[in-house]
């Protein structure tokens, strides 16, 4: 997995953000409160799929080789229609 930088940058900025700056984020982008909540949701499992990937790497472990197996990574069964994979 790997993340633009500025993209990367953003969402730590969005993580933050209070509802009604997500609100107007949502007016921005033309997209619901739910859709902005839900990007974030995304981008914050994927920020910790991969800090668990690189902990692997460095203690010489294998790492995933499917989307299922980083699922299983984390203990998490999401539906592929939440994370974007359908």
């Amino acid at each position: 997995m790997i993340y633009s930088s500025g993209f990367y940058s953003l969402f730590c900025y969005l993580q933050n953000l209070q509802t009604a700056q997500k609100q107007e984020a949502a007016k921005h982008c033309g997209c619901t409160l739910a859709d902005v909540e839900n990007a974030l949701a995304k981008f914050t499992w994927a920020k910790e799929a991969q800090k668990k990937i690189e902990k692997l790497k460095e203690e010489g472990k294998p790492t995933p080789k499917s989307f299922a197996e980083v699922m299983l990574l984390l203990n998490t069964l999401i539906p592929c229609n939440l994370v974007g994979f359908n």
